[in-house]
């Protein structure tokens, strides 16, 4: 079983789940070019979150099932202040992890992705008639 996308004692998935998720990829795309800003610099960037929902994606962002990106952090200005700026520096995709985007990239509807026929969730089927697409298992993100 797999780790839920988010964790915390007053989380409830069905309320706060969308909201967290486009946080969180809002965050990611932003901050992806490598610039250092302060929370309210990429709260004003992205148009929404507050600057502790943003903390807290920066935070998730470092963990593997968010991709195990490193975050750094440095003060800014008068150090007395305790303004920090925070930078996101991708992890480079592994070549196994790299292969498989490119042949998802490259994949068509009526070709599951070579990860699906990989993993077996596939129905297995000889010969299918001309159009007509079998139903397939449901795929589940790990």
């Amino acid at each position: 079983m797999s780790a839920p996308a988010f964790d915390g004692a007053t989380l409830q998935p069905e309320l706060d789940f969308s909201r967290l998720r486009r946080l969180l990829d809002d965050v990611r795309d932003l901050m992806a070019d490598g610039r250092w800003r302060t929370l309210d610099e990429i709260r004003q960037a992205i148009g929404h979150g507050s600057e502790g929902g943003i903390s807290a994606r920066l935070r998730d962002l470092r963990k593997t099932k968010h991709g195990g990106h490193t975050v750094e952090k440095r003060r800014r200005g008068e150090p007395r202040a305790g303004l920090y700026e925070y930078r996101l520096i991708i992890r480079p995709l592994n070549p196994e992890e790299d292969h498989l985007r490119d042949e998802k990239a490259q994949a068509t509807p009526s070709d599951p992705s070579p990860a699906v026929r990989r993993s077996g969730l596939q129905r297995e089927v000889s010969a299918p008639r001309s159009e007509e697409r079998l139903p397939q298992r449901e795929v589940r993100d790990p």
